[in-house]
């Protein structure tokens, strides 16, 4: 059988359904007056017979005897039983009169036929592979502990309690729970009860009988009712027995084929079979007289391969072979057939793989109880919110299905969850697989690149927006431009409207958060009309004329050029200007970049050019005889030049003198007391031009 365990289990088990739901019926029971079976461990025996004291050790490979001598020395119970230590080192006493085990009888027929003597080829199943053990299954033990029965005669209980403890292992496809089931409880209490009418305590019974009390009554754990290989009372049970016990689906017989039993072997799991102690070895020279559990089969060896019920000292750490046909023989072979199931648990929320922004998080488990027999018992949520994979809280359950819920206030971070349930036997599973979440509560940092918060003189603009968030990274990004909603990727170029324009940007993360930021901007592509108040086009008698001139726009920039030269300019204030004819130009920028440019205006400046030589500015003198020397150039005809100053203490022409020609340097001799003085000349031409 190749595969995964359960999954080739659910296959083979649809398959047979097709005939065994057809043959499920109670037979009549059938009355037997042979005596159950009621071999005890032979070692057991032999050290009590002897005199000495039994008593049951426990190790990792299970239970194992020791007989204790007189002396207070001690041996291994199957060591001494083969001479090999203790007070004698050889047996002084015969005991085969004490191990005369009785045929097992079919005295029920109650359990299910599996499989029929017409379906022994096998035509509906695959061939069963040339060796099997479920000692290493899919690298894994799928058996319970070694047990040792002592002196008392209950191998039909060991055995069919063997099968059902590895049967809740395997319909459960979890090789780790390995029940430990109370033989005592068969031994004491399968008396009494109405389906072990062949049961005589440690005298003997019977596997079918055992299974049906397991099936119909279930059977407690050890720690309820421990083994004391004696008929002890049956109300030595622990007070909770009932509530403890466990039960399987049913049980049937199996052809006593070797084909019919490997393929039972493997579909069910191990059987409880009957086989003959002739007091060294298994052979069938007799009547069955002991039960043991049938785990595996070797074709190379033709081997069949048993657990038995006499310690961990007998054969192979308790386990052992017996050839083919020493089994068959009998047609004592039973197989179990489903057992109570572990809950199943689902987690509902959150999601896998959710991403919260928000801190407080419920996370949502639901359980039911698969068979319904039981009911549930607790819930407990696993994570690692603290960093360590641990339980977190546990609550307690009852019904056979439940919905739990668990809140919690974490921080932002990555967490691994799961939730672990168990029912009223102590049976426990996991959801399927963990889930994964992660908790982003931070708002996304959103910028707009571009456009910026400003005018532009050309409608189309670059709109370039970057988004970050630190947890659950961006989602998406998308814009709003006036009422219209655009998806983001990648920085485009977009066409806006002449005037105010507001451009919002969003982002979200996949946790949910959400932020924006906007950017308010004026698209302004109209040049500015620039009407130029002064100079007009007329001849200017001075040098200092106004330079003013309104614009249809709002001016960040005015220049002024009328000789050539571009120049900064202050609008609304006088510039000295040289003598010529010039065509004034303007230029204005306003706030997005527009420029514009008035009509010409073309001026004349008819001025002298009047120029301060002697004595020079902030000059002092030590004669209180000062000459004052002022030059005067013009293309007109000079007319006359005049010396102002503060010289009486008030500022006025002090002297003028006639001039002639275009060009002359005039002097002016004065006599002034010790004092601070200011001084200036005025010019004039023929033309009324003037110049200080």
């Amino acid at each position: 059988m190749n595969g995964n365990f359960s999954e080739e289990r659910n296959v083979k088990m649809k398959i047979k359904q097709k005939f065994i739901f057809s043959l499920y019926f109670l037979f009549f029971i059938l009355i037997s007056l042979s005596f159950a079976s009621a071999m005890a461990n032979p070692a057991a025996v032999y050290c009590r017979e002897s005199g000495y004291t039994y008593e049951i050790k426990t190790d990792s490979a299970g239970e194992y005897g020791v007989c204790v001598f007189t002396d207070e020395t001690s041996c291994d119970d199957w060591a001494f039983y083969e001479g090999k230590c203790g007070e004698a080192f050889a047996k002084k006493i015969d005991i085969s009169e004490k191990l005369q085990g009785a045929k097992l009888a079919r005295e029920s027929s109650s359990g299910l036929k599996l499989f029929s003597s017409a379906e022994s080829s096998l035509n509906d199943f695959d061939l069963p592979p040339a060796e099997f053990d479920w000692r290493n299954y899919s690298s894994n033990n799928w058996m319970t502990s070694v047990k040792d029965q002592a002196s008392c005669g209950s191998c039909w209980a060991f055995s069919a309690l063997g099968a059902v403890e590895s049967a809740y292992n395997i319909y459960n496809n979890d090789s780790t729970i390995d029940l430990d089931l109370s033989e005592q409880e068969l031994v004491s209490c399968c008396f009494n009860s109405s389906v072990c009418p062949l049961s005589a305590k440690c005298e003997g019974g019977q596997p079918d009988e055992s299974l049906n009390y397991t099936k119909y009554n279930g059977t407690t754990d050890e720690s309820c009712f421990a083994y004391t290989h004696t008929n002890d009372s049956c109300g030595n049970r622990c007070a909770d027995a009932a509530n403890r016990t466990y039960t399987i689906n049913d049980w049937g017989w199996i052809v006593n084929t070797t084909s019919a039993m490997k393929q039972a072997l493997i579909d069910y799991g191990p059987l409880s079979v009957g086989v003959y102690w002739n007091g060294t070895a298994f052979d069938n020279s007799s009547d069955e007289n002991h039960a043991v559990v049938l785990v595996g089969y070797n074709d190379s060896s033709s081997e069949w391969i048993i657990k038995n019920s006499w310690g961990t000292g007998w054969g192979d750490n308790g386990y052992g072979t017996i050839s083919y046909g020493f089994i068959e023989i009998y047609d004592y072979i039973l197989a179990i057939d489903g057992t109570e199931t572990k809950p199943n648990v689902t987690l509902v929320t959150p999601v896998a793989n959710a991403n919260l922004s928000s801190q407080s998080v419920t996370f949502n488990c639901s359980a039911s109880d698969s068979d319904g027999i039981h009911g549930l018992k607790n819930i407990t949520l696993y994570c690692n919110f603290t960093g360590t994979w641990l339980a977190n809280e546990t609550k307690e359950i009852s019904g056979t299905n439940n919905f739990t819920a668990f809140a919690k206030n974490l921080s932002d971070g990555v967490y691994i969850w799961n939730c672990m349930a168990y029912d009223a036997r102590d049976l426990q599973d996991w959801a399927d697989a963990n889930r994964t979440l992660k908790i982003d509560s931070s708002a996304l940092v959103i910028t707009i690149n571009s456009p910026a918060n400003t005018s532009y003189n050309n409608s189309t603009q670059l709109v370039n927006i970057s988004a970050n968030d630190s947890g659950c990274g961006v989602n998406m990004t998308w814009y709003d431009w006036n009422g219209t909603n655009a998806t983001y990727s990648s920085p485009e170029n977009i066409t806006f409207a002449e005037g105010n324009n507001t451009l919002i940007a969003y982002a979200n993360d996949s946790a949910g958060n959400e932020n924006s930021t906007n950017v308010t901007f004026t698209i302004d592509t109209t040049i500015a009309n620039i009407s130029v108040i002064s100079p007009t086009n007329i001849t200017y008698l001075t040098h200092l004329i106004w330079i003013n001139a309104t614009a249809t726009e709002n001016i960040s920039n005015w220049i002024i050029n009328y000789n050539g030269t571009n120049a900064s300019l202050t609008i609304n204030t006088t510039r000295n200007i040289e003598s010529g004819s010039f065509n004034l130009k303007l230029y204005a920028n306003d706030t997005a970049g527009n420029i514009g440019l008035n009509n010409s205006t073309w001026f004349t400046v008819a001025a002298p050019t009047t120029t301060l030589n002697l004595p020079a500015n902030n000059s002092n003198s030590t004669s209180s005889s000062v000459t004052f020397n002022c030059s005067v150039n013009d293309s007109a005809e000079l007319m006359n030049v005049t010396l102002y100053g503060n010289f009486t203490g008030t500022w006025v022409a002090n002297e003028s003198k006639n001039l002639t020609g275009n060009s002359n340097s005039t002097t002016f001799t004065k006599t002034l007391s010790d004092k601070k003085y200011v001084w200036n000349c005025l010019a004039y031409n023929n033309e009324s031009g003037y110049d200080w």
